[in-house]
Formats: C-alpha cells, sequence, structure tokens
C-alpha cells in the first residue's frame, strides 16, 4: 500500500468534484424535495423551524451523562443542510428541481448557523470539562473531535459546489465561514500534539498508545475541507500533517507492516495537556455509567481518550 504521505498536498485536491449533476438518482433528490415540501409553510402548517441545539442539552452531557439530545439536534441541522445543499447544487446545474423554497437561500441559513452554533464538538466528547472545569466549551481552545469534523466538511462540501452562488447573492459569507474553519478546526490540528486520534503519544517501545477509528474519520473530513477552505500554503501545511497521521493510522491495522512514520511527531505542534488542567466536573454517577446512550460507540473502552465514560462494550 502507497503510503498517504507519498502523495503530494496538491494531488489531493483532486478529491473535491467539479460539480456535474446530470447522473444524479432522481429517486434521492425527489426524495429531499418531499422532506423540504414538509419543512415549509403552507396553508395548513408554519415552516418547519431549523434544528436549534441548546445549552441545557449541551451541558447535560457533564451535569447528568445524556448526550443524545444535543447530538440529535446537531445531527438534524447538518443533515437539513447537507439536503438543501444537494437541492441547490442540482437546480445551479441545471437539473429540474421543484423544491418549495429557494434552495440557496436554505443553505446560506444553514451555513449562518453553523456559523453562529457555539462549538461544533460534541459535549461528549469536549475536554473543557476535564481541563478547565466548565461546562462551557471553549472559544480559544476548541476540541476537534468527530463533531467538528463532520461540521468543517459540511461546511466545506457546499462551498466547494456553490461557492460562487453564495459569494455572489451573500457576499462575505463564505469568507465567515473560512475563518471559523481555521479557528475551530485547522488552528488547533496544527497547533496541538496531544490529540488522542493522532497516533503521536507513544510508549517506551515507540508504539502508539492510543490510536483509534477517530483517527480516519477527522483526518479524513480534515482533508477534504483544507483542500476547499484554506489557501494553498495552508492546506498544504495541513494535508501533510493529516496524511502523517492517517500513515500512523494505517500502519497500526492488523496485518500492515509497522511504519517507520510510526512515533514520528511530524508536525508543528504543542503538547497542551498540563495547560491549566483542572479535576473533572463530571460527576461520579455520570462516570460510572454503562448505557449505550450515554457512551462513545465501543473504541471508547480501547482508552479512546475522550470525555466519554467507558461502556465496556
Amino acid at each position: 500500500m502507497t503510503a498517504w504521505s507519498q502523495r503530494p498536498a496538491t494531488a489531493l485536491r483532486s478529491i473535491v468534484p467539479d460539480g456535474d449533476w446530470s447522473s444524479i438518482d432522481r429517486r434521492l433528490l425527489d426524495s429531499f424535495v418531499a422532506q423540504a415540501t414538509r419543512e415549509s409553510a403552507t396553508t395548513d402548517h408554519a415552516a418547519t423551524p431549523w434544528p436549534q441545539p441548546l445549552f441545557s442539552q449541551y451541558s447535560a452531557y457533564p451535569l447528568v451523562g445524556e448526550r443524545l439530545s444535543y447530538e440529535t439536534a446537531v445531527g438534524d441541522r447538518l443533515a437539513r443542510l447537507s439536503r438543501a445543499v444537494i437541492l441547490a447544487a442540482a437546480s445551479a446545474a441545471g437539473v429540474a428541481v421543484t423544491a418549495p423554497h429557494d434552495p440557496l437561500a436554505e443553505v446560506a441559513d444553514g451555513l449562518w448557523l453553523l456559523a453562529e452554533q457555539t462549538t461544533w464538538c460534541w459535549a461528549a466528547h469536549d475536554d473543557a470539562f476535564r481541563r478547565f472545569g466548565t461546562v462551557t466549551p471553549s472559544l480559544d481552545e476548541p476540541f476537534l473531535d468527530l463533531g467538528a469534523g463532520e461540521a468543517v466538511a459540511a461546511v466545506a462540501w457546499a462551498i466547494a459546489v456553490l461557492g460562487d452562488e453564495l459569494d455572489e447573492r451573500y457576499p462575505g459569507l463564505t469568507d465567515r465561514l473560512r475563518a471559523e474553519a481555521e479557528q475551530r478546526v485547522f488552528r488547533p490540528f496544527l497547533d496541538r500534539d496531544d490529540w488522542h486520534w493522532l497516533g503521536l503519544d507513544v510508549d517506551p517501545d515507540g508504539e502508539p498508545v492510543v490510536l483509534h477509528n477517530w483517527n480516519p474519520w477527522i483526518l479524513g473530513n480534515t482533508i477534504a475541507a483544507a483542500a476547499v477552505l484554506c489557501s494553498p500554503d495552508r492546506a498544504e501545511l495541513v494535508i501533510d500533517r493529516a496524511v502523517d497521521g492517517i500513515d500512523r493510522y494505517l500502519a497500526g491495522l492488523p496485518g500492515t507492516a509497522r511504519s517507520t512514520r510510526v512515533g514520528s511527531t511530524g508536525g508543528t505542534g504543542r503538547h497542551a495537556r498540563s495547560k491549566r488542567s483542572r479535576p473533572s466536573i463530571v460527576s461520579p454517577e455520570v462516570a460510572s455509567r454503562s448505557t449505550a446512550s450515554t457512551c462513545c460507540p465501543s473504541h471508547c473502552a480501547s482508552r479512546c481518550g475522550c470525555s466519554c465514560p467507558p461502556t465496556g462494550t
């Protein structure tokens, strides 16, 4: 298998599509139109509001161990944005779309809500609880997790296929989103070496202490986002560091020869583990929970390093 690191950052930009929507699955498109129709105002009912993640839902995880309500609201918001992007892109490409509202305006609303969302990290993964003793996320040191990776990828794909249309009608919106992506994802990714999913922590034998499947999910989304949202020089920094991380993940898979790159620092970051560290505010009751509804997938039991209580599954 050819190492990702042997591919230059410029070659990875080919992951961004050219925007050819002529072969889109019509059944999928029609299902999105039907959903948009249900969400739109009619003579019988008002328009369905965009899903709104609430602070009470976010803080429910560190306080009582409940995570589903917040993640459901965040997931529903991203799903609605994704549907709107597909409808708007198909319409802009000349595909007949009978959406009940202006798809591009719907995309702009969804992107604006993401820009205004306090954090893209899921509450169950945020290390602010452990590091700072707060039930609020850190705006200065945001945590890059699966949720933040999904959010920045959603922003990137929207701009990849609709950037020109958004800039023409809503000048300044994509600039705002690029700035949010830099603050929430790219800067912390480059600045910190202690991401538990990056594979830089090693034991005395040089083996990764923690390396699990968050790695390809987060890094894959980060690569796509950097290719779209960053300047060429910045994209090269982000993508080079990301492919180093994916190399370490691939090297650790069963049956794969160990790479000499495993355990190399390979980045510009700093270890931030001890900075303003405080005892966790997660209660003993929450920490001892073992129900699937309050835990991450099975990798949590394998020292994933996030803030989730272990499941044992």
